[in-house]
């Protein structure tokens, strides 16, 4: 992932870190969704390259692009999930066994 906005990056970062942490402690898998289906109506996509894009939010552009695999584009879906939970909020939910009140939701 490429941007100039830290707390894109950071969110970003712990989904990808976070999950490891969690299997080498043995906890629940965090899954965020990933399918298109799961994707909020208010966020869109914009293939850049054949293998990067970025997210629209009501049709803005968010300052970042993002390696994936269009028409599908899971990591970019995964991030949409993410992107308005506060980065204190989505760390502590992967430093808690159950999830904690944000990502319990998606615990497998």
């Amino acid at each position: 992932m490429i941007s100039d906005y830290g707390e894109i990056m950071l969110n970003w970062a712990i989904m990808r870190i976070g999950e490891k942490a969690r299997w080498r402690r043995r906890w629940p898998r965090i899954d965020v969704p990933a399918a298109l289906e799961s994707v909020a109506p208010q966020w869109g996509f914009e293939q850049l390259t054949p293998i990067t894009g970025r997210l629209t939010l009501d049709g803005a552009y968010i300052p970042m692009e993002m390696r994936t695999i269009f028409p599908v584009h899971p990591e970019l879906n995964q991030l949409s999930q993410v992107m308005q939970i506060d980065f204190d909020e989505l760390l502590a939910g992967y430093m808690d066994p159950s999830g904690g009140p944000l990502l319990r939701q998606w615990l497998s």
